[in-house]
């Protein structure tokens, strides 16, 4: 949003404003190209405008400006919200190499210590702090990795313990191959997506996510362009394709 506005995304912001159904916005990071006061300024405004609560998970980009510029605009690195009784959990990747350590993880644990009361549980970070679980597709950047990360060794199994749906958002994909990776093991749904200022690219994206009165998900991928892209329509069906056949080897075994 930052320095070059991404036309297509703010167009949708007016739509935002008058969907009486839609609730908050979460944003998956690097908002803006460097963090300046003056990008973060402009970002602040434009949200600001759509009267909606907003929720930021920052990515790298965000943070180049130091000295606690990105805090003075946004506040809270990590945090967690509830809606209805939903559960969310926003998360800095950028602390510890991409993985959840320390403070952070410290907080985590104790948000997670009781959700009996929720129904679903968000997660959401920049990057795609789980890749080291898939292989096969390629993010933006692996900035500040220090890996491996602690995902599959600390975090997942927290996940996987509570009983509960958990849907993990990662933002940083779409300026290279894939603009959206879906994928589901045991209680965890992984969601990726991503858009970028890059003229060449058209599969840029952003998620709807609906919850009906029974607290099931829907996520709805909408694309950026008038003319919604071949390739975002391919990409769907690739990862509808996955997860068809991983039910099916699930149900053979």
């Amino acid at each position: 949003l930052g320095n070059r506005v991404n036309k297509y995304f703010v167009d949708n912001f007016k739509n935002f404003s008058s969907d009486h159904t839609l609730e908050a916005l979460v944003l998956t990071g690097d908002i803006s190209k460097s963090g300046s006061p003056t990008q973060l300024e402009t970002i602040v405004g434009l949200l600001g405008d759509i009267g909606k609560p907003y929720h930021v998970s920052p990515g790298n980009h965000d943070l180049l400006h130091k000295n606690g510029i990105y805090e003075s605009f946004f506040k809270d690195r990590y945090f967690s919200f509830t809606m209805h009784k939903d559960l969310f959990i926003v998360l800095d990747s950028n602390q510890g190499g991409w993985s959840i350590k320390d403070s952070q993880l410290d907080f985590l644990k104790n948000t997670l210590k009781d959700v009996s009361k929720y129904h679903n549980i968000f997660l959401f970070t920049h990057h795609l702090i789980w890749f080291e679980k898939f292989k096969y597709f390629q993010m933006n950047s692996r900035a500040n990795l220090i890996p491996p990360t602690n995902y599959q060794s600390t975090v997942e199994p927290i996940l996987k313990d509570l009983g509960k749906n958990v849907y993990f958002f990662s933002g940083d994909l779409g300026a290279w191959q894939k603009s959206f990776y879906y994928y589901k093991s045991d209680n965890i749904t992984y969601i990726a997506s991503g858009m970028t200022n890059l003229k060449n690219v058209k599969k840029e994206n952003y998620l709807r996510i609906d919850v009906d009165t029974n607290s099931n998900i829907y996520v709805n991928i909408i694309g950026l362009h008038p003319d919604v892209s071949k390739e975002l329509n391919e990409d769907i069906k690739l990862y509808e394709l996955i997860e068809k056949t991983t039910h099916s080897n699930q149900k053979e075994k």
